[in-house]
């Protein structure tokens, strides 16, 4: 009875336990995890056996875990890396209006992807803002700067552009200026073209009656002349005549001697 007993005890205490985690060594080794390993509340050298089987399908677990996220990780990290070559492209092609919209467990890719799009973002409201400005000055609209706290290369560009329509703002304003003034000298110079073309006008119209009178004056002194000549004619007529009227008083008085 005491063999039975002992065998009995041994088969259940020690057999048992042993064949239990002989197969759970078995399931390990064929790649089968067990849930859960019996006997690890055991102080005899069964209980260290199970608490060293438990260990290794706790690290088992950790290790099949582990393989798990790095698929994970794997699956994400090439979706995050199509999603940047989409965005390449675009970018590449003139679009940046594209971005990543998917959230990633692993904060290592959550953070470059918002990186990613941080870097997008910042191009194309840089390249926005240059648009703009660009467009207004394309519409004769000087007003218009670029707006928005920038870094680095768009800092400088934000400064040029900014410095450029400034100055073409105030070169605008100078040619406007002097514009004015040109107008003013013109409505002067044009008064002074009026007023000239008056007083030539008038000069003119006293030239023709200048000329006018001349052309009487000629004419009266021809005509003067012709009298003139008419008269020295006359007067030597009038002169010989003179002198045959002398000779007839003269032979008159010598008859009229002779007579008395």
């Amino acid at each position: 009875a005491g063999v039975a007993v002992s065998f009995v005890l041994a088969r259940r205490g020690i057999v048992n336990p042993i064949r239990s985690l002989t197969a759970v060594m078995s399931d390990m080794a064929a790649g089968r995890r067990p849930d859960s390993i019996r006997g690890t509340d055991r102080k005899d050298e069964i209980g260290e056996m199970a608490r060293a089987l438990e260990i290794f399908r706790a690290n088992e677990e950790h290790m099949h875990a582990l393989e798990a996220q790095e698929a994970a990780l794997t699956a994400q990290s090439k979706d995050l890396q199509s999603s940047i070559s989409v965005i390449v492209a675009a970018a590449a092609a003139g679009d940046f209006s594209q971005r990543i919209g998917k959230a990633y467990d692993d904060a290592d890719l959550q953070r470059f992807a918002g990186s990613v799009n941080e870097l997008v973002e910042n191009v194309d409201r840089g390249i926005t803002e240059v648009r703009r400005v660009i467009a207004a000055l394309a519409e004769a609209d000087l007003t218009h700067e670029m707006q928005g706290h920038f870094q680095g290369a768009f800092a400088e560009l934000q400064g040029n552009v900014n410095q450029t329509m400034a100055v073409l703002r105030q070169t605008m304003q100078n040619i406007l200026g002097a514009a004015g003034t040109i107008t003013g000298n013109s409505g002067e110079l044009s008064s002074a073209a009026n007023q000239l073309a008056r007083r030539t006008e008038q000069q003119a119209a006293s030239l023709e009656e200048t000329a006018a009178a001349l052309e009487e004056i000629t004419t009266t002194v021809k005509t003067s002349t012709m009298r003139a000549k008419e008269a020295s004619h006359m007067v030597q007529e009038t002169k010989n005549s003179a002198g045959k009227s002398g000779d007839i008083v003269r032979n008159a008085i010598d008859a009229m001697g002779r007579i008395e």
